[in-house]
């Protein structure tokens, strides 16, 4: 739980920024490391569509 939270405040930042500024590839990464940490959040707090 301690490291998905801390995941969230370095890689969010880090994503957005990256969606913003940075090149094909990185904003590919930053979209696929969000979507990483939207799916882990709804897997660690048991939920899902419907629950």
């Amino acid at each position: 739980m301690l490291l998905l939270g801390v995941s969230w405040l370095v890689l969010a930042p880090l994503s957005l920024w990256l969606l913003v500024r940075g090149r094909g590839s990185a904003r590919a990464g930053a979209v696929l490391a969000l979507a990483g940490l939207e799916a882990a959040t709804v897997w660690v707090s048991g939920g899902g569509p419907g629950c």
